[in-house]
């Protein structure tokens, strides 16, 4: 009687199996699809108040899964505040785990975030080099397009109001405690920022300036953060150049346990071709009318400096130099 009931049930998968994977995908495709995912919201804010030590706190109007480019979840009109940002909006914020971080034992996530400043993120990030039995390195990986350069002078609180975006790319290694400091390149690039005429200042009005490129090499290194390569404007703009140079860098905890750079020592050296008409622009007069020493014979027009500053802080006043 028994092995006639077996008998029965291995007839049943062998001649339906296909219908019965179809079933049972089926399933699992509308569980997915119908769970109250938006009901986890409070959930989700409280765990991850508590897994980050009430340093993030993160809220959405809704959650979901997202297949593409990879399997994850997508969270709708994400609020975050932080002690290492300030507060940001984003319109969308995907999570995904690393497919290849569990081929290789080296655990990550991938997160594309839009309308993150006004333009797209996408982040990597990956267990790296053991510090301690307790502690690790991380990895992280990130590009972003169309970031409003707006956006990030607001941050830091710098009262112009530029039209322009920003591209560029980043490969970092971070200690989370910051014991260790950061290594990485980060690389910045723009095809057109325009400063409105009149934009007010502290020492008085800028001029209508527009620069046709901007690139920008940064390594970060050693305590230290270095222009590699710095390319600003074109000869066709009111002002063109190269920047190089270096800043003592170091990131530390303040007490509220936000992240804060901390700049020390720096040399820049400075390579400008400046409409000779700028001088008596604003706040642009005195600051042409300051690296004086270091002008130089141009061509027609325009006026030519090489300037080589250096200083032990932003609180003393650098030596001005020509090279």
């Amino acid at each position: 009687m028994l092995q006639k009931v077996i008998d029965a049930i291995v007839d049943v998968f062998r001649n339906h199996k296909k219908k019965i994977v179809f079933m049972f995908a089926s399933f699992v495709i509308f569980t997915i699809a119908l769970f109250p995912y938006g009901d986890l919201g409070d959930l989700v804010t409280a765990k991850v108040m508590d897994l980050t030590q009430n340093q993030v706190y993160l809220q959405f109007d809704d959650m979901g899964i997202s297949i593409f480019p990879s399997p994850g979840v997508k969270l709708d009109n994400v609020y975050i505040e932080s002690v290492f940002l300030p507060s940001l909006n984003v319109k969308s914020l995907a999570l995904a785990p690393s497919i290849m971080g569990f081929i290789t034992l080296s655990p990550g996530i991938s997160i594309r975030a839009d309308g993150f400043l006004g333009g797209d993120l996408s982040l990597s990030a990956k267990k790296g080099k053991e510090i301690s039995k307790e502690s690790f390195q991380i990895d992280v990986s990130a590009n972003w397009s169309q970031i409003a350069l707006k956006e990030i002078l607001s941050i830091a609180n710098i009262s112009i109001d530029p039209k322009g975006n920003i591209n560029g790319d980043a490969k970092l290694i971070l200690d989370p405690s910051f014991r260790e400091q950061p290594d990485g390149k980060i690389y910045l690039r723009t095809k057109k920022i325009v400063i409105p005429a009149d934009t007010p200042t502290a020492f008085g009005p800028l001029p209508e300036l527009t620069f046709s490129q901007l690139e920008v090499n940064l390594l970060l290194a050693n305590n230290q953060l270095k222009i590699d390569q710095g390319r600003i404007g074109s000869p066709q703009d009111p002002i063109s150049g190269e920047v190089t140079g270096s800043f003592g860098l170091k990131f530390d905890k303040n007490r509220q346990g936000a992240v804060e750079p901390v700049f020390s020592n720096y040399e820049i050296k400075l390579k400008l071709s400046v409409n000779e008409v700028l001088t008596n622009k604003g706040i642009l007069a005195l600051v042409l009318a300051y690296l004086d020493r270091c002008k130089k014979p141009g061509s027609a027009g325009k006026l030519s400096y090489r300037c080589r500053l250096n200083a032990s802080g932003f609180q003393t006043t650098p030596r001005i130099q020509t090279f």
